[in-house]
C-alpha cells in the first residue's frame, strides 16, 4: 500500500480474507509529511492490521504524496 488508505470496506473478520493477507508480503508506505496519509491514518492502518494479526512492514520517508526511488527499489530486492 503507498500512500493510500487500507481499503475500510474490506471484512477483516472474514477468516479466508484474513488468512490469505497474513500469508502476503504487505507494506505500508508512506511520506512523512504526505497530507493525505496523517499519522492518525497511520495509526488507524496498522492497528488494524495487528487486531487481525496481520503482519506487515512500515516504511516511512522523507516527502509527501509522491513515490521515493529508493524505497521502490528496497521493495523490488529484499
Amino acid at each position: 500500500m503507498w500512500g493510500g488508505e487500507f481499503p475500510p470496506d474490506l471484512d477483516l473478520t472474514i477468516d479466508q480474507v484474513a488468512r490469505r493477507l497474513r500469508h502476503a508480503r504487505l507494506a505500508l508506505v508512506y511520506g512523512r509529511s504526505d497530507e493525505f496519509i496523517t499519522p492518525k491514518v497511520v495509526s488507524g492502518i496498522l492497528d488494524r492490521l495487528r487486531q487481525h494479526g496481520i503482519p506487515y512492514e512500515e516504511i516511512a520517508f522523507d516527502g509527501g504524496h509522491e513515490l521515493n526511488e529508493a524505497v521502490l527499489r528496497e521493495l523490488a530486492n529484499p
